[in-house]
């Protein structure tokens, strides 16, 4: 019996599979324990990092709020966001920016927001809309300013459009609001929304 065992220890195709059997937990550890290959990089919430993904939201707007009222993107995204007017009362607008725009309105120099003065996309900026009903102005201008992006819907609780996009290198606190009856859905009513761009 340990004649045999000596000439199985000794055999040149025991020591292959021992050599092989010893490697394989090797190989294994080093590569991260799966033979499945890598898990293509894609980036998660918490990485702040992007990796070039579509990403999908949608905004309910109603009297007088967003919800969501924050966003997170990433810079080099693509985003889908639909914009769904909920209120049968009232238009609702959804313009992104930075410092309001103040327009003078009487002789007495009173001023009221009117869209914003820095948009988050530049005039040659590639935003679509598709899938729109109740849409009353897309891009709109304020004060000779065009604003890619910007969209005014119709009271009525069904009014909706999708706009897509890629997230502009442009880091930083941006906001989406409402700018109708003379402001009065920014500044009294607070129709207001954050979004934070990072990369």
């Amino acid at each position: 019996m340990k004649r045999s065992l000596y000439r199985l220890v000794r055999s040149p195709q025991y020591l292959i599979l021992a050599v092989a059997a010893l490697a394989l937990p090797l190989a294994l550890a080093q590569s991260g324990g799966s033979s499945g290959g890598s898990s293509g990089g894609s980036a998660n919430a918490g990485s702040g990092s992007s990796s070039g993904k579509t990403e999908t939201y949608t905004i309910k707007e109603s009297d007088y709020k967003y919800n969501p009222s924050k966003m997170t993107w990433h810079v080099g995204d693509t985003v889908k966001l639909t914009i769904e007017n909920t209120s049968k009362k009232d238009n609702h607008e959804f313009i992104m920016g930075k410092k309001p725009l103040n327009y003078v309105t009487s002789s007495f120099g009173n001023k009221w927001p009117f869209g914003w003065k820095n948009t988050l996309f530049g005039k040659k900026s590639q935003v679509s809309f598709s899938n729109g009903q109740g849409v009353m102005a897309e891009n709109m201008s304020k004060g000779g300013t065009l604003q890619p992006g910007s969209v005014e819907l119709k009271k009525g609780g069904n009014s909706h459009v999708t706009l897509t996009f890629k997230v502009p290198n442009e880091t930083g606190t941006w906001k989406y609001a409402c700018f109708e009856e003379k402001g009065q859905h920014y500044t009294s009513h607070h129709m207001v929304g954050t979004i934070t761009i990072v990369k």
